[in-house]
């Protein structure tokens, strides 16, 4: 049965694809340099004290995570049609109702639909193909498994980086259209076909954003047919959309470090796009379909095929030549990407997985899929040193060592791990109708370009198989080495020793209880074939079996079902969260530390008061209880009448500090994911009409000052430019975005005229800026105001 009868569900959003095939989206280069930035206008609210420009790749790729689900879904829950926004507009902010043609001013909605959904990709794209930031693909133990050197390992990526090209038909000839096949020989400059793509398949965990994009506009370089922000023209953009040679980080540089938790956010985040671009088929006309005729599902994705689709209503078919993914681009990039989470599993199983001494490993899948709660303890540490050699002939970089920096295992690292083969296995379900099993997804997983499963957890050499492997030793291991029983809680790390003795910090904190609460979710949903791209935001339904159930299960707690067990903890930790961290007000603690028997005693920090809201409303969706759906509205009201600012327009960061607000891109996620569930689960339900317009008002502020550095100091809603783009220290942007590319309106050139920011939304574009487009560490925004005012609430009736 369902557990949320009432609960007004959300229709899952219209995937859009106007527009969205760019997916290495950006500016044109050979821009002037950025215009000097006025001093703040008078009345200006915030200017930027200090930033850090690095970047954090498990911060980033975790808000990145959010970013996407509080994009286009959450403008879509607005009543906003996804096609009323041009992103290549001169002004950006803007709706053109598709039914009425009636354009109006619409921040929340570009902001969302915009500008969050799209810098999530960016951010995804520059990791996976663009930077070199972690360890190349052409040494992945699945497609490199002798660890070939030189040209071998180059001909080995070479190789299938044509497969897959081909199978998306990305890659047709010397033309492209995006990947030259074959690949021109003996140019250092696009070994690939593609010039400069650098895929890795086990991402660095912090880099220098630092690049120096080409700066030329090309003419032959343009996106056309929906690759930019208009579809159906050409559109000219930076030559860097076409090549990626000038992108790539300064990699001498970076440090040779793992962290599990940025891996496996890494992961999550590439598995939402596989599934979001494998959804539909495309002809060789481009155009998309959404079915395919079982009889035919062996030849897509076949060079010269003459397969048909349909969008199984009879009504009419593509053209001959059908084709993986929603476009040539989108779904080169799907099949490219699965290779790197397929990797990526690989490289976990057998060579980052400890017994609390060394590095032992699983020999296979098999043998990790018999892992239990009554084996010896294996368990994957929090962060690793890497030990390269210098690649010969042109190679890249070669991983020849990894090592434990410490016998510790983290929640926020199985989490993420857990939340991330989820969302991979989920691809490979057949018995999920809407993602493994539909149509356009089996022929990725029948043998040609991926390896074909039985469906049974076997331990196959299949991503089918891997993934499972992921999840149970994740999942086994969030219960037996984190969680208390004496508590009853899931304590946030632990350390491991020799024999696999655990002594755990018996510390919760409010903020790793929601995002675990969210991992056992999606895993739960993942195992019982109930996910879906966008179902965080429905009710879990109860269920008895898991995709796990054939494997061994010794030991588990209560000898429960494996979905009981799952279920207890998501309601234990609901109750931590309950019971613990919120009190009966609704504030939030940061942490609990049960071996003191207190809460922390500094005062909450506004990504604790947000993971609450976040956390109290997954449980009330995992388990129908109504008690966690009201205390996560009483947690909405502290985040309301004690963090945010009526005379700023914004939020303290930390309660009691009111002279500096630091921004991370964690704490931007969970507030933004806050005010989104708040909508979605609260305000569009009958009763909380009061509430929308509000938290419209607040989703676009946080989104334009704490992402683009719009201080909108008149409230006027339209960027007075450069006057209220917040005033950066030199070397900084003014948000923690660091800078912008052609899918949010960078198109380096207006009418020919170069531009730093052609629609002037205070993000520049990359070869200006001198930096990627992805989140910096932090920003800490000064108040320029005295004596901040108290905030009221604004909840009123809807908390009846």
């Amino acid at each position: 049965m369902t557990h949320l009868p009432s609960l007004v569900r959300v229709a899952p959003p219209r995937r859009l694809f106007l527009n969205s095939a760019l997916v290495l989206a950006a500016t044109a280069p050979g821009c002037k340099s950025p215009e000097p930035m006025m001093n703040p206008p008078s009345g200006a609210r915030f200017a930027l004290r200090s930033g850090d420009a690095k970047a954090s790749v498990a911060a980033m790729m975790r808000a990145a995570i959010d970013m996407q689900h509080n994009g286009e879904p959450l403008a879509e829950a607005m009543g906003r049609d996804l096609a009323g926004y041009d992103r290549s507009a001169l002004r950006p902010d803007v709706y053109t109702d598709p039914a009425t043609q009636q354009a109006k001013p619409d921040l929340v909605g570009y902001s969302s639909a915009v500008e969050s959904y799209e810098y999530s990709k960016l951010m995804m794209n520059y990791l996976s193909f663009e930077s070199g930031a972690g360890l190349s693909l052409m040494y992945g133990p699945l497609l490199n498994p002798t660890a070939q050197t030189g040209m071998a390992a180059i001909a080995l990526l070479r190789s299938r980086v044509q497969a897959l090209a081909l199978a998306s038909r990305a890659g047709v000839d010397m033309n492209g259209p995006w990947v030259i096949v074959p690949a021109p020989v003996n140019n250092p400059l696009n070994l690939l076909g593609f010039p400069g793509l650098w895929p890795q398949f086990a991402e660095l965990a912090r880099f220098d954003t630092a690049i120096e994009a080409s700066g030329n506009v090309q003419r032959g370089c343009s996106l056309e047919g929906g690759y930019g922000a208009s579809a159906g023209s050409k559109i000219t953009v930076g030559d860097y959309e076409c090549g990626y040679n000038s992108l790539h980080i300064a990699r001498e540089r970076a440090e040779l470090a793992l962290h599990t938790e940025a891996l496996g956010n890494a992961a999550w985040k590439q598995a939402l796009w596989v599934i979001n671009y494998l959804q539909l088929a495309h002809d060789t006309s481009g155009a998309q379909w959404s079915h395919i005729a079982a009889a035919a599902l062996d030849q897509v994705g076949k060079v010269g095929n003459s397969v048909q689709a349909d969008n199984n209503d009879g009504k009419e078919k593509g053209l001959p030549g059908t084709y993986i993914g929603a476009s040539d681009l989108e779904g080169f990039q799907a099949l490219l990407m699965t290779e790197q989470i397929d990797n990526k599993a690989e490289l976990l199983l057998r060579r980052l997985v400890s017994d609390g001494t060394s590095l032992v490993g699983f020999a296979d899948s098999a043998a990790a899929l018999s892992y239990d709660y009554q084996a010896p303890l294996r368990f994957f540490p929090s962060q690793f040193s890497v030990t390269e050699q210098a690649g010969q002939g042109g190679a890249d970089p070669q991983p020849t060592a990894y090592a434990p920096l410490a016998q510790e295992s983290t929640l926020a690292s199985l989490s993420s791990l857990l939340a991330a083969y989820a969302e991979a296995f989920a691809l490979t379900d057949l018995t999920n109708s809407s993602v493994g099993g539909s149509s356009t997804v089996r022929p990725v997983f029948d043998g040609d370009p991926f390896a074909k499963d039985n469906g049974m957890p076997d331990g196959e050499a299949t991503l089918h198989d891997r993934s499972l492997a992921v999840i149970k030793l994740s999942l086994v291991n969030i219960d037996r080495v984190h969680f208390d029983s004496a508590s009853g809680a899931l304590c946030d790390s632990a350390t491991v020793a020799a024999g696999g003795t655990v002594s755990r910090t018996r510390r919760a904190s409010a903020s790793e209880a929601a995002r675990v609460i969210s991992a056992l979710r999606t895993g739960y949903r993942a195992l019982t074939a109930q996910l879906t791209l966008y179902s965080d935001a429905t009710p879990d339904t109860l269920v008895t079996t898991t995709a796990l159930d054939g494997t061994s299960l010794r030991g588990v707690p209560g000898g429960v079902a494996l979905a009981s067990r799952i279920q207890q903890l998501i309601k234990a930790q609901a109750d931590v969260l309950r019971t613990r961290l919120v009190d009966a007000s609704g504030l939030a603690t940061n942490f609990y530390d049960f071996a003191q028997g207190q809460g922390d005693s500094q005062p909450t920090r506004i990504e604790s008061q947000a993971a609450a809201v976040v956390g109290l409303l997954d449980a009330y969706l995992a388990t129908g209880q109504s008690t966690y759906r009201d205390l996560a509205i009483l947690a909405y009201d502290v985040l309301e009448k004690r963090f945010h600012v009526p005379a700023l327009a914004t939020y303290r960061t930390t309660l009691g500090v009111d002279d500096a607000f630091t921004w991370t891109p964690e704490r931007f996620a969970v507030v933004q994911s806050a005010l989104s569930r708040m909508y979605v689960l609260v305000a569009s339900r009958p009763g909380g009409d009061s509430l929308r317009a509000p938290l419209e008002a607040r989703l676009a502020r946080l989104n334009k000052l704490v992402l683009n550095g719009w201080d909108d100091a008149n409230d006027n809603g339209q960027v007075d430019y450069p006057g209220e783009c917040v005033k950066p220290p030199s070397g900084l942007s003014s948000g923690l975005m660091l800078a912008e590319r052609a899918l949010t309106g960078e198109l380096g050139s207006d009418q020919g005229a170069l531009t730093a920011d052609r629609d002037r939304d205070c993000v520049v574009e990359i070869d200006d800026a001198k930096r990627a487009a992805v989140l910096g560490s932090s920003i800490t925004l000064a108040p320029m105001l005295a004596s901040p005012l108290p905030a009221t609430s604004t909840l009123g009736a809807a908390k009846q």
